[in-house]
Formats: C-alpha cells, sequence, structure tokens
C-alpha cells in the first residue's frame, strides 16, 4: 500500500500524466482498508490540483465532491 501511494507520488512529481491517473484512481478504492495510514486526503488534493492543471473541471468536480464526501466521514 505505501508503496503504491509512493509509485503514485512519483509519477505526480515525474509528470507521468496518464500514470499518475491510472495509479491514483487504482490507489483510492483500496484507502477505505488502510485508514491508519492517513493518506487519503493527500491523494485527494493531488488529484485535484492534477485535474484544475489540466482544466478537467469534470473530473476536478467528481474528486472535489469525493474528498467533500471523505472529509464528512
Amino acid at each position: 500500500m505505501v508503496l503504491l501511494f509512493l509509485d503514485v507520488l512519483e509519477s505526480l512529481l515525474l509528470e507521468r500524466k496518464k500514470t499518475f491517473e491510472r495509479k491514483a484512481t487504482q490507489l483510492l478504492p483500496r484507502l477505505q482498508n488502510w485508514k491508519d495510514l492517513e493518506v487519503d486526503i493527500f491523494v485527494y488534493l493531488m488529484l485535484i490540483d492534477h485535474y484544475a492543471n489540466l482544466q478537467d473541471w469534470q473530473s476536478l468536480c467528481f474528486y472535489q465532491a469525493e474528498m467533500i464526501k471523505f472529509l464528512g466521514y
């Protein structure tokens, strides 16, 4: 789990956009089982920033809504 998170972070920092999107969306469903790592908010923030930079408003709104749901629990 930690390695997958680090892969996501590395792909973001190296600006591998498609790899980042794929790995981040694979990571999100797994986070529910790993609440003790508390990386959820960082993954959501990375995705929100990524889609804001791409000006992909539909994806941006989706991940903002998902983060709001996460914060509500």
